[in-house]
């Protein structure tokens, strides 16, 4: 899309100014009401801003309007993002297992499955570690990615915590002068 409220509408999200990012999308629409990689980036936009139920709208719009299996992985890996962030753990999971039906590739939606796998209601460290290695894989050509980074910290997690349970099952107590640092890696995710 040549639209210049579309471009710097990205251009914006990606610096983190949500809002005039969320506003430039509402001028797109306004010229481009059926261009659903509008309506997806809005999505985007809201959803970092904390405006769940009007992000998720945007997501529906936007696979109503049909988009490409990139966009439309990223789409569904976007609802699963908003989803988590409302510890709608169960619900964000299964919109990232979507994702990654489409684009087995798409190492975001690994990391964030991992991340969700990792959290206390869920405690499937293994499983974690798994998505966590695909993400890492997928990127072995950009080993500095931020992403690269996230599942390292997130595997270091979920090792950890499969070393606490096996521990507890030992009788052992959890040794926190070895405890990951969690809250860090949650920071850093969410930004």
């Amino acid at each position: 899309m040549d639209e210049p409220s579309y471009q710097v509408g990205k251009i914006k999200l990606e610096l983190g100014d949500y809002e005039r990012a969320a506003e430039l999308f509402d001028d797109a629409i306004k010229k481009k009401p059926n261009d659903a990689r509008v309506w997806l980036e809005k999505g985007r936009a809201l959803s970092r801003l904390g405006e769940s139920r009007e992000a998720m709208a945007c997501f529906d719009k936007a696979l109503e309007l049909g988009l490409s299996k990139v966009k439309e992985s990223r789409a569904l890996s976007e609802k699963g993002w908003t989803l988590f962030r409302e510890r709608k753990y169960e619900e964000a999971s299964q919109f990232l297992d979507c994702s990654l039906e489409i684009d087995q590739g798409f190492a975001e939606a690994w990391c964030l499955k991992g991340t969700i796998l990792i959290q206390d209601d869920i405690r499937r460290y293994k499983d974690a570690l798994t998505c966590f290695d695909n993400t890492i894989e997928i990127l072995k050509e950009n080993p500095n990615s931020q992403w690269v980074e996230l599942a390292r910290e997130g595997k270091e997690i979920a090792e950890h915590k499969l070393m606490e349970q096996k521990n507890m099952a030992e009788g052992e107590k959890p040794d926190d002068a070895k405890k990951p640092q969690s809250k860090r890696f949650f920071k850093r995710l969410f930004g």
